[in-house]
């Protein structure tokens, strides 16, 4: 199709046919389960940490998580810690058959909205945490570990979703390789324009909001203060 623009400009633009994916089902998976691949990582020394500006806070993959503040006075220290949640084999254990019998139901997955974008989950519920001031009750966290190939198994996010329950999402390449764990890929359909006739390569228009982009990225703006001595400051 021709496409004209606001300065009179003619472009020639082909555009993509766009045919919608057929699914065939379920894909045919033979490997390790979604929790055999994380396994690696709870036997793992290797914590992830998070730190904020009071507290910071350790997961220990497969074993614990713990939140703490240490304050410092001179010679002495102070240091103040709770268990959010802890985890052993044998919960690894129970979770396996959880899956295992899900699977065979064909239960529905979990997914959750990271970055605008629905992603499945595994879920490890962490509890006998340290005992809750508020509520009496042991802390208890939710743990949901994401598929994100460039992930080294950190912390994306932790919040408090309820009085001393929480949510923490890891972000880790472990559960990629498992097909129902794989984010969809999102297809771009590029519209390809070619200039008609005497029209430049690219609409003026166009050139113009270019050059306004690169002239504010590297304007420097020099402030000069009056009365002292003619000092200025140069702010890129």
């Amino acid at each position: 199709m021709y496409i004209t623009s606001a300065n009179k400009e003619k472009y020639r633009c082909t555009i993509p046919p766009i045919t919608a994916k057929e699914t065939a089902g379920d894909v045919e998976y033979s490997g390790p389960s979604p929790l055999e691949l994380l396994e690696p990582l709870f036997f793992s020394t290797t914590c992830s940490y998070r730190i904020e500006s009071y507290w910071s806070y350790e997961v220990c993959h497969g074993s614990y998580i713990k939140q703490y503040h240490e304050e410092r006075h001179e010679k002495t220290s102070k240091l103040q810690e709770y268990f959010l949640g802890r985890w052993d084999q044998q919960k690894t254990d129970a979770l396996k058959a959880k899956y295992a019998q899900a699977e065979a139901d064909k239960e529905q997955m979990k997914y959750k909205k990271i970055e605008g974008f629905n992603l499945p989950y595994l879920e490890l519920e962490m509890d006998s945490g340290t005992i809750c001031d508020l509520n009496g009750e042991p802390r208890v966290t939710k743990v949901l570990y994401v598929c994100y190939r460039f992930g080294k198994n950190e912390v994306y996010s932790l919040k408090e979703t309820s009085t001393c329950n929480y949510e923490v999402i890891i972000l880790t390449a472990a559960l990629c390789t498992h097909p129902k764990y794989k984010p969809q890929d999102t297809e771009e359909n590029k519209i390809s324009c070619v200039p008609h006739g005497e029209s430049p390569r690219k609409p003026k228009a166009l050139l113009q909001q270019e050059v306004e982009k690169l002239r504010q990225k590297y304007q420097q703006l020099t402030v000069c203060f009056a009365g002292l001595g003619g000092l200025c400051l140069v702010l890129v």
